[in-house]
């Protein structure tokens, strides 16, 4: 579902890495309003925040972004194991994913998981760039970091 609650289409698939046990992407089928019904995009589970009920996935993405990215070709899943597939798709996931491209206010907002307008450590180590600058973040050393300090503070580096 988008941000605003709307249904916006289908994880049709997880892909994972057999060798780190870990889901790679999802493969995710958008309705007919954002993208072609046939058209599978690569998107990290980091993408996806749970909704407050825990019920549905919500991938905050503008539908312009969609437009603009990669498309995977569901023609092409033998070619999951191919050290050059995988290679471009972990360049690709780390490039341009949504997260890769959020704003240091939609990434302070996808981490603040309980809502109070601060980061504690824990949500911050559910991203490793935010978990990495978490000391320069943290100027007060209070164990938490406010909206404004986050957005005045964290230089998107990925």
């Amino acid at each position: 579902m988008s941000r605003d609650g709307k249904d916006i289409g289908d994880i049709k698939d997880l892909v994972v890495n057999m060798a780190a046990g870990k889901v790679h992407y999802a493969a995710l089928a958008f309705d007919p309003s954002w993208a072609a019904p046939a058209e599978l995009y690569a998107f990290p589970l980091r993408d996806f925040n749970l909704t407050a009920d825990r019920d549905d996935l919500v991938l905050d993405v503008d539908k312009s972004k969609v437009h603009a990215m990669k498309k995977f070709d569901a023609k092409r899943w033998d070619e999951l194991n191919d050290r050059v597939w995988v290679a471009d798709m972990d360049h690709y996931l780390v490039t341009v994913s949504v997260t890769a491209m959020d704003s240091p206010a939609a990434i302070f907002t996808r981490l603040d998981a309980n809502k109070d307008d601060f980061l504690n450590e824990a949500e911050a180590k559910e991203d490793t760039g935010v978990n990495s600058a978490w000391k320069q973040l943290d100027k007060n050393s209070d164990r938490k970091i406010s909206r404004s300090e986050f957005t005045s503070n964290y230089k998107m580096e990925r």
